[in-house]
């Protein structure tokens, strides 16, 4: 830090409104020699107050991000910048139209003091509750004192009305954050993300708190804050599991604000819409944090992958615990899809029938196919309350089925044959309002309009996949927040991911693992948050059962009990659930 005399000359011939204006005028350029040891001015300048999506705003600085979520009950405010902040973001709140003593809670990133400084005026500001992860109270509540390696920074102390728990949520007219402790630049660093809407569609929000390892951090021998190199591997480890659509952070230069904001007038495209550039921005941080770890002589011992899921099998149909046991079984086997809904109550369908069922097996929900088909083969739950079902025979189509159980919605189908069980598979609906089918003997992934016109095809008997005599069957397709599609190709014993315009841009299959051949008959298959593939393979007869592939074509985890799967949903990561709408 740099000290600094600040000079208040008293000018007898200027009215006071101008010498109070000269004053800040002084003590602001003398300001901008200040800096704190995370190398944030405290005079950093406004920034234009924006809109980011429904309900979430930009209210920060040029470089202190503070967000405003707004809800009809009173809004979040997360960070509250330096002391001097706290005037640019009353202002930024207002120009948007808010008040800011419509404020219910001021939450933080993290406890330095370009972020929380700030937190006693604008709490005062509001009357706001301030809600603070636990690890970091101490720290606001006394004003910077007890943070490691900044031990000379002070600030207002300001009094913290609940500590949060990792993972607790915060519910307010209707909008939901959660608080994901992701330590390691401070003990108490956190992460928050929740969902909003942009144009109708649902997104994921994810404020990264910081993964960055600030110069002078000790990762070695650390007596002050031990666990400070374990923190951060399992940071990483929770940031790659968090869905994420809009990428935001502390700092705006974490997600390139300026440039993204000044695209805001003249693209049709939200621009903070960025699942890439989330993952890129964690890859990299993820890289330098190891690669210091390295250069001060320590190590990190990763933890084996173990993964809870849901199964829809011949043989079982319920849900397998990390250690492979059963936790919980269905009572009737030979489902063909399936979900764990949010409510934990678990929807399945079988060949002649859907339902919904709680954890005792109370029946909460069903639908039985029509008399003119022949089976049913998909079931989703959809955002609007409906459920998706598709009907495989005489007039295959997919239905929207409201909770009552009645027909919403009736898209026809064009399988392009007669065969039920070869019509279609594990048909989803898209954030956009149409449907992806799957149509195994037609060789291609067709969108549907809900009046049934389709919008886009694209075809799995390509020559570089070898053609229809590597009998490239497409059963489960996956529509990824990038635009491309994750295609299981059943009887070609691969899986596919094309870009909009039907290229391969990604591929695995027997060929990667000529020893193992793990692929047989995949049917289910899962992308989770960390970009790895999960991988049910149907019809096998060695031990593997259900794998998971990264991007460099490893296999990285495998289930090797005794129950096939024909679809599957993993549920939890070394015991951490996974965030979001399951993407299977």
């Amino acid at each position: 830090m740099v000290p600094v005399v600040l000079l208040c000359v008293r000018i007898p011939i200027l009215s006071d409104r101008v010498r109070l204006m000269l004053s800040r005028v002084l003590c602001a350029s003398l300001a901008l020699f200040v800096t704190i040891g995370t190398g944030t001015s405290r005079a950093d300048g406004p920034f234009p107050p924006h809109k980011i999506a429904d309900n979430t705003y930009y209210v920060g600085s040029q470089d202190l991000a503070t967000y405003l979520i707004t809800t009809p009950e009173g809004h979040f405010l997360i960070n509250s910048g330096f002391e001097e902040t706290v005037p640019l973001i009353r202002d930024a709140v207002q120009t948007l139209g808010f008040k800011p003593t419509d404020v219910k809670y001021i939450l933080a990133s993290h406890a330095h003091s370009d972020h929380v400084a700030g937190h006693a005026r604008l709490k005062e500001l509001t009357g706001a509750q301030v809600l603070v992860m636990q690890g970091d109270e101490e720290v606001i509540r006394k004003g910077g004192e007890g943070q490691y390696l900044y031990t000379d920074q002070r600030w207002l102390p300001c009094p913290v009305d609940r500590v949060l728990k990792d993972r607790e949520k915060l519910t307010l007219g209707g909008v939901t954050l959660t608080a994901h402790r992701t330590a390691g630049h401070t003990p108490g660093c956190t992460t928050w993300t929740w969902r909003t809407t942009d144009r109708g569609r649902p997104l994921d929000v994810v404020v990264i708190g910081s993964p960055n390892v600030n110069p002078g951090y000790q990762l070695v021998g650390n007596t002050a804050y031990p666990a400070i190199a374990a923190n951060y591997a399992a940071t990483f480890r929770r940031l790659h599991s968090l869905p994420c659509d809009i990428f935001l952070g502390a700092h705006g230069d974490y997600y390139k604000l300026p440039a993204k904001h000044a695209t805001l007038k003249t693209s049709d495209v939200n621009p903070f819409i960025d699942p890439q550039g989330y993952t890129d921005y964690v890859t990299f941080k993820e890289k330098a944090f190891r690669e210091e770890l390295t250069r001060q002589g320590g190590t990190i011992s990763e933890p084996a992958v173990k993964h809870s899921f849901f199964i829809a099998g011949p043989t079982f149909t319920g849900i397998i615990g990390e250690e492979g046991e059963e936790l919980w079984n269905a009572g009737q086997p030979a489902a063909r899809d399936g979900y764990v809904l949010p409510n934990g109550n678990v929807l399945i369908a079988w060949g002649d029938e859907v339902r919904e069922l709680t954890r005792e097996k109370e029946v909460v929900f069903r639908y039985r196919k029509s008399a003119e088909n022949a089976e049913l083969g998909t079931v989703q739950r959809l955002a609007n309350g409906n459920t998706l079902i598709t009907e495989l025979g005489k007039r295959p189509r997919l239905l929207e089925v409201n909770p009552a159980g009645e027909i919403a919605v009736e898209c026809p189908l064009l399988p392009e044959t007669d065969n039920a069980h070869m019509q279609t598979r594990m048909a989803r609906r898209l954030p956009n309002g149409n449907y992806l089918a799957p149509h195994l003997l037609a060789f291609k992934v067709k969108e549907y309009t809900p009046q049934g016109k389709v919008v886009q095809e694209f075809a799995t008997d390509l020559p570089e996949l070898g053609g229809r005599p590597a009998e490239n069957w497409p059963f489960t397709a996956i529509r990824l927040k990038n635009g491309h599609t994750l295609v299981n190709l059943t009887h070609g014993n691969k899986t596919v991911e094309f870009d909009p315009q039907g290229h391969v841009v990604w591929k695995v299959g027997n060929d990667d693992f000529p020893e193992l051949k793990p692929f047989a008959d995949p049917c289910g298959g899962q992308r989770l948050p960390n970009g790895n593939t999960v991988i049910a393979s149907y019809g096998t007869q060695g031990p593997i059962k259900v794998f998971e592939v990264n991007r460099e074509k490893q296999i990285v985890w495998k289930y090797t009990g005794p129950h096939r799967a024909h679809e599957i949903q993993v549920l939890t990561t070394n015991g951490e659930p996974i965030e979001g709408d399951p993407l299977k």
